[in-house]
């Protein structure tokens, strides 16, 4: 029989050969959030990672998101690394860490907080944590700079970004401009910047059709973009309409989030007191790689969907938006003006 001092030592040397958490999981609970969600998601974890001392590895292979395959893409089946590297280099496997036990997991939920650095009108902190974390794979930033090199570069542009119909049913979003508010916030800011192209970044092709009908070869928008006409929500059609359709929609929105980050000037969902963030994920996203380089943002408003129905106060609340833009009692008058301005005549 062991004595109780021998027992003691080996509980103590077990205690002691123990190795000490230094992972930190990061999941996220169901698979409904948007790309940009998802990103921002991440960075909320890798701030507890960080307060809490640990390594933050992304686990999206056991746990799914929208855009995950059922088989590998680019030798993966974690979806966070089709598009990014790791968080930080030379991490082992998901599955030795599993293995080892050497890991803490998140808790799986959005933590809001992150957008409090957003909305910071110093947020080096989280421009920061940005370029940190968010690392490209280097056949995304091919893609961004051969698009840049040949369409933007040594040209002002004004990036515009709209979000469709989903937005007007879609719990806690902005709702979406309607096409008069586009087509005057547009001309309103070539009436007081100087703007050789427009790069639109949009996943509905009613919105590519009407600006191209307005704009002709002014407007740039990303070729061989998987886009849908109003009220089809690409995220849902079944079955899908091409190979590898969710990879595919993300890479899209990543390479069309990063170009519009490079304009000069961006119009987008938001309010105009709230800096740095938007109504989207995306311009939001594009904002932050920006890093305050754009020379003018310009917001537009038109309240928030809360009960995730189409509102009938939508269009009131649109028409408010352009009353306190003072544009709602001229604005189709105002509309043409600027058009015979911005075309000389």
């Amino acid at each position: 029989m062991l004595s109780m001092s021998l027992t003691l030592s080996t509980f103590f040397l077990m205690v002691i050969a123990v190795e000490p958490k230094k992972y930190y999981i990061i999941y996220r609970d169901g698979v409904g959030a948007g790309f940009f969600s998802n990103v921002f998601h991440v960075l909320g974890h890798v701030c507890v990672a960080q307060a809490k001392g640990l390594i933050p590895i992304v686990d999206m292979e056991r746990h799914v998101t929208l855009y995950n395959e059922d088989h590998s893409i680019l030798g993966t089946r974690n979806s966070w690394e089709y598009y990014f590297h790791p968080l930080v280099d030379d991490c082992p496997p998901l599955e030795d860490i599993y293995d080892k036990g050497n890991y803490v997991m998140s808790d799986g939920k959005f933590h809001g907080f992150i957008f409090d650095l957003c909305m910071s009108p110093n947020n080096e902190q989280f421009v920061e944590i940005m370029k940190q974390v968010i690392k490209p794979k280097r056949y995304i930033m091919e893609a961004v700079n051969a698009y840049v090199r040949e369409n933007l570069l040594s040209k002002r542009i004004l990036g515009v970004h709209l979000r469709g119909w989903e937005m007007s049913i879609a719990t806690g979003h902005a709702h979406p401009p309607t096409c008069e508010q586009i087509l005057e916030r547009i001309y309103y800011m070539m009436s007081i910047y100087p703007v050789d192209k427009i790069y639109l970044a949009t996943e509905q092709s009613d919105y590519v059709d009407m600006l191209k009908a307005e704009f002709g070869d002014k407007l740039l928008y990303y070729p061989n973009y998987f886009r849908t006409p109003n009220k089809v929500n690409a995220y849902k059609l079944r079955p899908y309409p091409r190979d590898d359709h969710m990879y595919l929609l993300g890479k899209e929105v990543l390479v069309d989030t990063i170009i519009l980050s490079r304009a000069d000037y961006l119009i987008c969902l938001g309010h105009p007191q709230i800096p740095n963030i938007s109504g989207s994920n995306v311009a939001t996203a594009a904002i932050m790689m920006n890093n305050k380089n754009y020379k003018h943002i310009d917001f537009i408003h038109n309240g928030c969907n809360f009960d995730g129905k189409i509102s009938p106060a939508y269009r009131i609340q649109a028409e408010e938006a352009w009353h306190e833009r003072h544009f709602l009692s001229a604005a189709k008058l105002y509309r043409q003006y600027l058009v015979r301005k911005i075309k000389g005549k």
